[in-house]
């Protein structure tokens, strides 16, 4: 049991000696936005739909996509905008 405690110790210092401390603050800075994406996920659950809320938390991967191409200049393809396209009318027919 304190093997599991001790976890996130070992991997902020693993992470301190590959990354630095430059690192480790975006580790923690991303460790603590996925804390509240899941603390929301199921706050989400609670209160909404299963059918409605798990397809617009699975809409990230299209976030992702977008904030690709505007800050790291990812190509915008056919196939993404297809890929898009279709995961947005996915999600208005699975609400209705």
């Amino acid at each position: 049991m304190m093997l599991v405690f001790s976890l996130p110790i070992i991997f902020a210092v693993i992470a301190m000696f590959c990354f630095g401390v430059e690192g480790l603050k975006w580790m923690a800075l991303a460790a603590g936005f996925a804390f509240v994406g899941m603390i929301s996920f199921v706050q989400a659950l609670k209160i909404g739909q299963a059918s409605i809320v798990v397809p617009v938390r699975n809409l990230a991967l299209g976030v992702t996509v977008i904030l690709a191409i505007v800050f790291l200049g990812e190509e915008l393809t056919l196939i993404k905008v297809i890929g898009i396209t279709l995961a947005v009318i996915s999600l208005v027919m699975l609400s209705m």
